[in-house]
């Protein structure tokens, strides 16, 4: 491998919010749930292995991250939440903890290397999981849980 490149960045605000969006998505959710969580992290790690010895050209790209987030949301007496067909009413705190998980192998082929403009694409198998937790703190038996999966192709220019 030519290229490892080990991050862990902050994990932007924007991000974490639609990723959280997608999870309650068509799942029965009679109220909002949020999750904010600014001093979540996201763990990356990249491996590419260019096929000759020109810096462009095409090669094999192997990427996973993970990321985690909790929080607590507060619910008046009039409010509720539907997961699963499991409702948690108000009032009361919300505990919610929530993870995402993405790993990726791709055919990567890197055009015009070194110059003003590159252009970079890539084509291959992405797999996706991702969790959602809550808990109801008044009576903590009472758990909202939430768990896809999705694997299938992927493919990408930049």
């Amino acid at each position: 491998m030519k290229l490892l490149q080990l991050a862990f960045v902050p994990f932007l605000r924007a991000a974490l919010g639609l990723g959280m969006a997608v999870l309650v998505a068509g799942c029965g959710v009679s109220s909002q749930m949020h999750l904010k969580d600014p001093s979540t992290t996201l763990a990356s790690v990249r491996a590419l292995h260019r096929f000759g010895s020109s810096p462009g050209g095409g090669g094999v790209e192997l990427e996973a991250s993970n990321v985690r987030a909790q929080g607590d949301q507060t619910l008046n007496a009039t409010q509720l939440v539907t997961l699963n067909n499991v409702t948690l009413s108000g009032p009361g705190v919300l505990q919610h903890q929530s993870r995402v998980q993405h790993a990726q192998i791709v055919y990567n082929h890197l055009h015009f290397a070194g110059r003003p403009f590159e252009l970079e694409w890539f084509a291959g198998a992405a797999w996706v999981r991702t969790t959602w937790e809550t808990v109801n703190v008044p009576s903590s038996n009472l758990r909202l849980a939430h768990q896809s999966r999705w694997s299938g192709p992927t493919a990408g220019a930049q």
